[in-house]
């Protein structure tokens, strides 16, 4: 590869350097103590010399001092690395049964501080999104690890797919620079899903048991349905999220939901199979986050039969991709039906407002785009909640 060339020319320069003793210069590499070897001249190899020109240039700068670009580069990445590693630790070993809601907590405070700060900074969040982030993570982290790293992994991921070719999704008015999220935004996805973890917690304790076990006794009984339907309303969330960000790179045009007409892209119930195939991966990924954390959870490595247990419960990997599609679709539906989608001429975008100089493309105007993703969430996180015990195979008490 154009890579490993570039490595390797650099490495025999060199060490052609090293051995020689040479002296770069823009003319010559000339050595200084070679025997009766004759001096090297690049000028006798054209070719060569500007491909050592090119490639040196990726490493010295102008004055000839050694660049530290790429190796600060390596050192940031490893101290991240590093960084993230060191929190997971932490974050795992404060959600221990000896820990309770304390350590917990205090992890859920770091967590959600990062997470927040995190968001900033990718301008992922605006200020507001992230205070509402804040809150919604300390509440989601304290009463759940698997529900916490479930709500870390959906922004996590969301907002890097959001600022995925970010140019070519500049097709409607509301466009932002990094799908910068405010307050409603960061409460519509995430404000249910908390509320679902800590009553799940007050339920059934903040160490995280497996959906089954938790289903077979009428005390906790309950805790099951709401951690389904916090799968559900993620699951719903995520796959909206990348079917709406990656269908809109889709080379075919989407078509309307109700009517499967051609429509621009951006339309509010316009669908792709691309996006759909997303919305699919999206409720996958959520499903597989909420099941690898409860299987590898801290509690279950003293107890093989509650391990044995979480690891069975694989299934919740498919019902968070069930999750993913059913809620793209709820929500290309209602996008299409009463979410008002127009086409300004002037600007030549796709528009949610109404005007003299809009053209109307499809639904009425009666809820906006955070109420269409609330409504369809917490709809698909009412279905699979309702569906979660036997889908697992869950029997009845």
């Amino acid at each position: 590869s154009s890579a490993m060339g570039d490595t390797s020319l650099l490495t025999a320069c060199l060490f052609m350097a090293a051995m020689g003793g040479c002296r770069a210069s823009v003319g010559t590499l000339r050595p200084k103590t070679m025997g009766t070897h004759r001096s090297f001249s690049v000028k006798r190899y054209p070719k060569l010399s500007e491909r050592v020109k090119v490639v040196a240039s990726q490493y010295v700068s102008e004055d000839g001092s050694s660049a530290k670009k790429g190796s600060s580069e390596i050192v940031r990445a490893l101290t991240k690395i590093g960084a993230s590693a060191a929190l997971a630790v932490g974050v795992r070993t404060a959600h221990y049964p000896s820990s309770g809601f304390i350590g917990q907590g205090v992890s859920g405070l770091v967590m959600a501080t990062a997470l927040s700060a995190w968001g900033l900074h990718r301008q992922a969040l605006s200020t507001s999104g992230a205070v509402a982030g804040f809150i919604v993570g300390l509440v989601t982290l304290t009463s759940s690890l698997r529900c916490g790293m479930t709500l870390f992994a959906f922004f996590v991921a969301s907002s890097l797919i959001t600022q995925y070719k970010e140019a070519v999704k500049d097709v409607d008015d509301h466009f932002k620079k990094g799908g910068q999220r405010g307050a409603i935004q960061a409460l519509a996805n995430a404000g249910i899903p908390a509320i679902l973890a800590a009553i799940s917690a007050w339920i059934a304790g903040p160490a995280d048991l497996p959906l089954a076990h938790l289903a077979l006794q009428k005390e906790t009984e309950l805790a099951t349905v709401l951690l389904g339907g916090f799968l559900g309303y993620y699951g719903c969330c995520c796959g909206d999220t990348w079917a709406s960000e990656l269908g809109q790179l889709s080379k075919k045009e989407p078509r309307l939901i109700t009517n499967f007409k051609p429509v621009k892209k951006g339309t509010n119930g316009g669908v792709t199979l691309l996006g759909l195939g997303a919305s699919i991966g999206g409720g996958l990924w959520m499903g597989l986050v909420f099941y690898a954390i409860g299987a590898l959870h801290p509690i279950l490595q003293s107890n093989p039969s509650l391990a044995a247990l979480a690891f069975s419960e694989w299934k919740l990997i498919a019902l968070g991709g069930l999750a993913g599609i059913l809620g793209s679709l709820v929500d290309s539906t209602l996008g299409a039906t009463v979410q008002f989608t127009g086409y300004n001429r002037v600007k030549q975008k796709i528009t949610g407002t109404p005007g003299p100089d809009v053209d109307y493309i499809s639904g009425l105007q009666i809820l906006d785009n955070n109420m269409v993703n609330l409504v369809s969430a917490s709809l698909t996180s009412f279905i699979i909640a309702m569906l979660t015990k036997s889908f697992l195979g869950i029997p009845s008490i």
